[in-house]
């Protein structure tokens, strides 16, 4: 199951394609792009632009994803700091958006 996307609410029957913006693109993407594992713990991904994806862990951690890309790479980083100790206590926001130095508070 994939988490909730943003959306302007598209009739029923309309297809997701048919009513996506930028915007809805980018975080379909990211959705879609997240290795099954953390699909199962995201909640919600929302974003502003197509720059600034972020996605809530249904423990409250909020990861900064950035855009679309580097998919793989952000997946691996956010894949190996769920796994660290403060993951959701010590820290609950995570920045990816530059995979090759995550931040997190």
């Amino acid at each position: 199951m994939l988490p909730a996307l943003p959306g302007e609410g598209a009739e029923v029957g309309d297809s997701y394609v048919e009513a996506a913006g930028e915007v809805e693109d980018a975080a379909f993407d990211v959705a879609a792009a997240l290795p099954r594992s953390l699909q199962r713990r995201v909640t919600t991904i929302s974003a502003n632009s197509a720059r600034t994806v972020q996605l809530t862990f249904a423990d409250g951690v909020v990861v900064n994803w950035g855009s679309p890309g580097s998919a793989d790479e952000k997946a691996t980083v956010v894949g190996a700091l769920r796994e660290r100790r403060g993951w959701g206590s010590a820290f609950t926001r995570v920045d990816v958006t530059a995979p090759e130095a995550p931040a997190w508070q």
